[in-house]
């Protein structure tokens, strides 16, 4: 984390719900493409970004899929 900032959020299309993430790795001064973590096609809450011995994780719950939660490394 130190540096990184994370930026979550929901979208719906439609039909389909989608997770969006972006990161920023000089604290928010540019911040890369949005990246689709998770989808589902029914009702969700919202996304929260937690964090945990310096991991960060995406926290979401679905009907269909059911909670999930998303490590989030350096592959994000």
């Amino acid at each position: 984390m130190g540096d990184t900032v994370y930026l979550a959020w929901k979208q719906f299309d439609g039909d389909l719900s989608a997770v969006n993430l972006m990161v920023s790795r000089d604290r928010g001064a540019h911040f890369g493409a949005p990246k689709v973590v998770a989808t589902t096609r029914d009702a969700s809450d919202h996304p929260l970004l937690i964090a945990h011995a310096a991991t960060p994780y995406l926290s979401w719950l679905s009907a269909n899929e059911g909670y999930r939660l998303i490590p989030l490394g350096a592959g994000e």
